[in-house]
């Protein structure tokens, strides 16, 4: 890695960027933009996801809409479940 890379890197992670902190797993997040019909672009917490088919909703929480809290399961960059959370799981602590 570059130092000017690395250095970036590193400053990304010590100011808790959510693009480099957060675990490949999962992550919550309020949705910020997503499609008519949930498949295709969404945007959570300053996030890109590509939801697609295979994706599964819990929508136990409330509806999913702009605005709603999520947790975001994922498998690699596989978007694999969508749940509603109460909005004070997407607070910041």
């Amino acid at each position: 890695m570059k130092p000017v890379m690395f250095s970036v890197f590193l400053a990304a992670l010590a100011l808790g960027n959510p693009a480099v902190a957060q675990s490949d797993k999962g992550f919550k997040g309020l949705i910020d933009n997503l499609p008519h019909d949930k498949l295709g672009a969404w945007v959570v917490g300053s996030r890109q996801l590509n939801v697609t088919a295979k994706t599964r909703f819990d929508e136990a929480e409330g509806p999913i809409k702009v605005g709603a809290c999520v947790s975001v399961a994922l498998e690699g960059t596989l978007v694999k479940v969508i749940k509603t959370e109460k909005v004070s799981q997407c607070l910041p602590e």
